[in-house]
């Protein structure tokens, strides 16, 4: 309701997505002289398009007074920059430059851009629900690799004192990788059995929605989306890893050291 939207497009074809109505739609795909009218005529302020124009059309769609917003395709884009490519002079020339990968929007700031932002998630269109979670439960998610060492200093270090605070508390563990019989013989031994369980990563979407802590442990950086996620939904999280560093966010994520069991 804040913003009026217009569809520039192609003319309609069969099986296109559904749209609200109340956006209007003006076949102008390629079409200079249909472009600049619906500009002037609809008071077209932000134009939002594919980073894949021609450096000729970007200058265009600037002299027309609009704000210009680029939307990466990051996926057909990896690894093939670098900081003589005159790709980086195209992208220069937007007002912004949208990302939905963590890993591309660092590779862009790694190369000096300033124009550059990151919406996670953007392109999902499995829920429109407001994802937030109430933060009403005693309940935890973890995100780690299952290796003895790490998981079972976090287990000594961290829970045993969660219980003596929350005794009702669930720790939701999230991993790839299948549960240590060590670590088990340990929830059993610390009478955890009740509060620990390990659950399918692929579940993982599940237990946003009813979490009220983060903890996220992955040590390589296949996961970092799943943090921003947490983020999303605005749950609390804290790293449990030295990776904070490789992230596109240096604040908003509490630190933890295991090893230091004070």
């Amino acid at each position: 309701g804040k913003y009026n939207i217009v569809f520039l497009t192609d003319p309609s074809e069969k099986r296109e997505m559904n749209y609200k109505k109340k956006i209007k739609r003006i076949e102008a795909y390629h079409k200079r002289e249909i472009i600049n009218e619906t500009i002037k005529n609809e008071t077209i302020d932000f134009l939002i398009v594919s980073d894949k124009l021609h450096i000729n059309n970007i200058k265009w769609f600037k002299s027309l007074g609009v704000k210009l917003i680029a939307i990466s395709h990051d996926i057909y884009e990896k690894n093939k920059l670098t900081k003589d490519t005159t790709k980086l002079k195209e992208i220069g020339l937007f007002d912004v430059y949208i990302h939905s990968t963590i890993d591309e929007f660092n590779k862009y700031k790694y190369l000096n851009l300033n124009n550059n932002i990151i919406i996670p998630n953007m392109i999902s269109l499995k829920s429109r629900e407001n994802k937030r979670s109430n933060l009403a439960y005693q309940n935890i998610m973890m995100l780690s690799q299952l290796d003895e060492y790490k998981i079972n200093e976090f287990i000594l270090s961290m829970m045993t004192l969660v219980q003596k605070r929350v005794p009702k508390f669930t720790l939701n563990i999230f991993s790839p990788d299948q549960p240590i019989e060590e670590s088990i013989g340990l929830i059993n031994t610390l009478n955890l059995t009740n509060n620990i369980f390990f659950i399918p990563f692929q579940n993982i979407s599940n237990y946003f929605k009813n979490t009220s802590l983060f903890l996220y442990g992955a040590e390589n950086n296949n996961y970092k989306d799943i943090l921003i996620r947490a983020k999303m939904y605005g749950i609390p999280c804290i790293m449990i890893s030295d990776s904070l560093k490789r992230y596109y966010f240096q604040r908003g994520v509490l630190k933890s050291d295991i090893n230091d069991n004070r």
